[in-house]
């Protein structure tokens, strides 16, 4: 009992440190597209010379089960420039169990997540600072053009706080 008591009483500090957390309330989806686009719930304002810290849980799925058409992810601002950068990573599949891809970029660089029949999540943190009042937004697309449906899944988060 203590510990779930106290595992609680953690997981409220943890929520705390963020200025704010965003779920996503509706599956997204695009198919046959290789632009990317705005993530219609996922994004937040930013200030010029402000820098914030986030962190994305992306849930996503191709429904049709195949390896095409892979998940583009990126993130951009509606106004001015962006610098920083970003991690993430997410298990795959293998033949012998699951892996761990890991993906290191500049915020703004696309990283290539690939897509099965089953959910997959990933997990992205980083930090940004932009050059204007902006919204800062997760982007994503298909990585390439197919009939097969890619879904942005509801219960992702995007979670962020202002550090400077």
């Amino acid at each position: 009992m203590a510990n779930s008591a106290l595992g609680s009483a953690a997981a409220r500090v943890a929520l705390a440190a963020w200025d704010e957390i965003i779920e996503k309330q509706a599956d997204e989806s695009v198919t046959s597209s290789t632009a990317l686009q705005d993530d219609n719930e996922l994004k937040f304002d930013v200030v010029t010379d402000g820098v914030y810290e986030f962190k994305v849980v992306l849930a996503y799925v191709e429904p049709a089960g195949s390896g095409t058409p892979d998940l583009d992810v990126a993130f951009g601002v509606s106004a001015g420039a962006v610098a920083g950068g970003n991690s993430g990573s997410h298990v795959v599949g293998t033949t012998g169990g699951a892996a761990v891809h890991t993906v290191n970029n500049t915020v703004a660089t696309e990283a290539t997540l690939g897509t099965a029949g089953g959910s997959r999540v990933v997990v992205i943190e980083g930090w940004v600072r932009a050059t204007a009042d902006a919204v800062f937004s997760l982007q994503w697309a298909q990585n390439v053009s197919s009939g097969n449906t890619v879904t942005v899944q509801a219960g992702s988060v995007l979670m962020y706080r202002r550090i400077r």
